[in-house]
């Protein structure tokens, strides 16, 4: 398929398939999937208005598991051609290699027909967007939030999904809100970090948030 450099005027749209909102056929799917689809759609406010800005059409879709957000992906790659389609999933341990590469390596999955800029990775866990911001996490949670019980590195792309899980449960623990629940909390969350934090402490993050304004520019 031709790359979205080789058809620019035509393309009209952008959407982000992601990972995210449960696994196919639990309870509630279809509520945790809106609720993730509006806090990634508030994380990405900024790319969303220059888009509508531009008059261009704009969604995003949780589609729950790995498998099922690829299958979509491809899916609108082959019938909506005229949007630029970008997967974003988990990375799910340490990033060595470009994502496409990493995909292959990890989860046998066969990207090599797509250009790279429209594959991007969530850090190992979504999670450690929120961990890249402190403050406003702190602010969700009140003040017997225990922000010392986050991982603390220079490089938090590095840090496994467990350290980051288990840092992120130790430091809501006394909160009023209680230890910190992927559906309850996540998508509140993801709506209240600041991009503008969270990119200088994870690379896939600006790399995604890059790639999505060269194609606005």
């Amino acid at each position: 398929m031709e790359d979205w450099r080789t058809r620019g005027e035509l393309v009209t749209g952008i959407a982000v398939y992601m990972e995210g909102g449960g696994q196919t056929g639990e309870p509630n799917t279809a509520d945790a999937k809106a609720a993730v689809r509006q806090g990634m759609g508030e994380f990405l406010r900024s790319l969303r208005d220059r888009a509508r800005t531009k008059r261009w059409h704009w969604k995003i879709v949780a589609c729950g598991d790995r498998a099922s957000t690829k299958s979509a992906f491809l899916n609108a790659r082959a019938q909506e051609p005229d949007t630029f389609a970008i997967l974003l999933v988990d990375a799910e341990a340490a990033v060595k290699s470009p994502p496409r590469a990493h995909l292959k390596a990890r989860d046998n999955w066969d990207l090599g027909g797509v250009p790279e800029e429209h594959v991007h990775l969530m850090a190992q866990i979504m999670e450690t967007w929120f961990v890249a911001d402190p403050e406003n996490v702190k602010a969700y949670y009140g003040k017997d939030f225990n922000e010392g019980a986050l991982p603390k590195h220079a490089q938090l792309e590095s840090v496994s999904k467990s350290e980051i899980a288990t840092g992120l449960e130790k430091a809501t623990q006394n909160t009023k809100k209680g230890r910190y629940h992927k559906i309850k909390h996540g998508s509140d969350l993801l709506a209240r970090v600041s991009p503008d934090t969270v990119k200088p402490k994870c690379p896939h993050c600006k790399r995604l948030f890059d790639s999505v304004e060269v194609v606005l520019a």
